[in-house]
């Protein structure tokens, strides 16, 4: 899993990521991230990739635990 905050700097994220308890790592979003991912329409988004670096599937927006179950399911197909 990869986490990319898109606050300007460390310390913005580092508080945000406090404030909610959030405890896994995150970097800060770059120019080449963009490049890779493309523009970021909502928040938050995610992606799944494959081993060859291609991006298989892109979802919008909140998910529930029911959807983190089907996608961790996609994945574990990948």
């Amino acid at each position: 899993m990869l986490t990319f905050t898109i606050d300007k700097t460390e310390q913005e994220a580092r508080d945000y990521m406090a404030r909610r308890g959030y405890t896994f790592p995150a970097a800060l979003a770059s120019t080449e991230v963009g490049q890779w991912f493309g523009e970021r329409r909502t928040l938050p988004e995610i992606y799944v990739v494959d081993t060859s670096g291609r991006i298989v599937f892109r979802e919008g927006g909140e998910m529930f635990p029911e959807d983190i179950a089907a996608l961790m399911r996609f994945a574990a197909r990948q």
